[in-house]
């Protein structure tokens, strides 16, 4: 019998790849907390680290509603509006119209069609009105966005800021595109700053 493994997304190459380093660095050299396991190897998860250059957090579960890494939309229901054709709706009407007009669809480019198609119809508005959606109180520290919390990277002179999810590599999101050059500038600003004391 032959057994396939596949493995999750894993930082092997640019930016991933250099903030796994940096963790390595971090823990070795600076003495910070190793997060590693599994599936995002030794220095994979990142670590808590803060200068005046940057700060690197590792994905946190604690799931507190009052932690800029953790905390997320509380804003009561009655703030998410649905509309179909301009016109509002229920949640379960939004979700409704969606199946019924997508119907029974075998052909995955057909259902990719359809599904198009119905989602150009319907939209969704959110009117905020909590901290973690307007990026006040917790959530206008550390770097944090709003609707989006702190970053798990945050390089302080350029306001560069990366999120990833559990593990550096998995699901990564930048605040804006960069080039290698800079990147590349950014990390090594990094590393620097370790050694300048900072």
């Amino acid at each position: 019998m032959k057994v396939t493994v596949y493995l999750p997304e894993r930082a092997e190459e640019g930016i991933g790849k250099d903030l796994v380093e940096l963790t390595r660095i971090l823990c070795e050299e600076k003495g910070c907390e190793e997060w590693g396991g599994l599936l995002g190897g030794k220095y994979g998860y990142g670590t808590d680290y803060e200068n005046d250059t940057f700060e690197i957090h590792h994905f946190c579960w604690c799931e507190r509603e009052d932690y800029p890494w953790c905390g997320g939309c509380t804003c009561p229901e009655s703030r998410t509006h649905y509309f179909v054709d301009g016109k509002e709706v229920t949640s379960e009407d939004f979700d409704r119209f969606f199946k019924d007009y997508v119907g029974e669809t075998k052909d995955i480019t057909e259902w990719r069609r359809k599904a198009q198609e119905a989602n150009s119809r319907r939209k969704i508005v959110h009117d905020p009105v909590c901290d973690y959606c307007l990026g006040k109180g917790v959530f206008s520290t550390h770097g944090a966005e709003p609707r989006r919390g702190a970053p798990n990277l945050w390089h302080k002179p350029s306001g560069f800021k990366v999120w990833w999810y559990k593990w550096i590599g998995r699901d990564m999101e930048y605040n804006r595109e960069i080039t290698e050059a800079e990147w590349k500038a950014i990390f090594e600003d990094c590393v620097r700053s370790l050694s300048n004391g900072s």
